[in-house]
């Protein structure tokens, strides 16, 4: 009766998909075009945060897109806590504030994609937990950033300990380690909460779960080892102190660490990338 069922259903399962998708995409437009309202994106990173939701749906399903939207939820409240606090050292220090651009929301939500893609083309659910993992390491970083710079210690470098200027990027503090760890647990526990009752659930949930969280806190880590020792650090030509700005208002700065092209969204891109390969190989690893 059942098989009948499904025989006669097949036919519109493309049909059935592709509304979904349209509805993905209407809902993902409404909730960008808040973003952008709230300057939280800028007009073409809505877009593109539109497409992602859309690849996401299509290549890991409607869960991976409601992570996503759980991350991007909480990074815009997080961006927003305590703005006026924050806006002084992002100023001085960042090379971008304001609205998040189109190359961030894909450093951000592109490697989920990639490992959703993966996913498709080789029918290997490992790739899928990568791609949960990826924006668990994302929400992660953020977390960490827009919290632990709001510390009342004073950051080091992760590698070396030495002091860093409040916001630079590779700089740690207890409570930013703590918000990264987290955002991590966070990712795994709406990841978990998503799946109960699934014929899977239980220990494998559970060990999906751990690998994910653990994912999100070598994604941050990862991201502060590359920020303190490879990405581009510059002495500022106006005040002379360190920062990640290539250049103020017309005055190029001296590049003084780091590779030039390396800024904080390719850090974000390849730290995302390196936890979701880890969190997929953990999980090929437990299954052979």
């Amino acid at each position: 009766m059942l098989q009948t069922i499904g025989a006669q259903l097949a036919p519109y399962e493309t049909v059935l998909k592709i509304v979904v998708a349209g509805a993905v995409l209407l809902g993902s437009a409404g909730v960008a075009y808040l973003a952008y309202r709230r300057h939280s994106l800028t007009g073409l990173a809505a877009l593109t945060a539109c497409g992602l939701s859309v690849g996401l749906y299509l290549t890991g399903g409607l869960r991976l897109v409601v992570l996503l939207l759980t991350f991007f939820a909480g990074s815009t409240v997080l961006t927003h806590y305590r703005q006026k606090d924050k806006d002084q050292i992002e100023s001085e220090i960042h090379e971008k504030k304001g609205p998040r651009d189109t190359f961030q929301v894909i450093a951000n939500g592109g490697p989920a994609l990639l490992m959703g893609i993966l996913t498709t083309v080789t029918g290997q659910s490992a790739f899928l937990v990568g791609s949960v993992a990826a924006l668990a390491a994302s929400n992660a970083d953020t977390w960490a950033s827009e919290l632990g710079v709001l510390s009342h210690h004073q950051p080091v470098y992760i590698l070396s300990r030495r002091p860093v200027a409040r916001g630079l990027s590779g700089g740690v503090t207890r409570l930013g380690t703590l918000a990264a760890l987290t955002g991590g647990v966070f990712i795994a526990l709406v990841y978990g909460l998503l799946h109960l009752g699934d014929p899977a659930s239980g220990l494998p949930l559970l060990s999906d779960m751990a690998v994910i969280a653990l994912a999100g806190l070598i994604g941050s880590t990862v991201d502060s080892i590359l920020g303190e020792t490879l990405q581009a650090r510059y002495t500022s030509a106006r005040h002379g102190q360190m920062t990640e700005k290539s250049s103020e208002k017309g005055r190029s700065n001296a590049l003084q660490h780091g590779l030039k092209w390396l800024n904080n969204d390719w850090v974000n891109l390849m730290s995302s990338t390196i936890a979701a390969l880890v969190a997929a190989g953990l999980i090929a690893l437990s299954a052979s």
